[in-house]
């Protein structure tokens, strides 16, 4: 699944929590987010520990995440917590609750 939202028309936090409650989403699902650097950074995991980060990466202005939903254990993934750190320095707009500030 990929989300790509207009960044400063969205509420990341209520997507995030629509998205990992939707019934279209089954274990070992995966889930590419992408957001404005402006936020910092997403944490290593979201929506009460349903999507755990995998992967972390900024291009310019744009960050790609790449989460599993409710992992079964059945595959092998490679968690890179380290990568999930502050990516911008300075005041950003946090994900819970703001809209991206261009």
């Amino acid at each position: 699944v990929t989300m790509t939202p207009p960044y400063e028309e969205v509420v990341y936090a209520e997507l995030v929590e629509c998205l990992s409650s939707s019934p279209l989403l089954d274990e070992d699902t995966l889930v590419v987010i992408e957001y404005p650097v402006e936020l910092g950074c997403f944490p290593p995991t979201l929506a009460d520990g349903r999507l755990v980060g995998l992967r972390n990466r900024r291009y310019g202005r744009t960050v790609v995440a790449l989460y599993v939903n409710r992992p079964s254990g059945r595959l092998d993934y490679s968690p890179h917590s380290e990568e999930f750190v502050t990516l911008k320095t300075g005041k950003g707009a946090k994900m819970a609750g703001k809209k991206a500030k261009a």
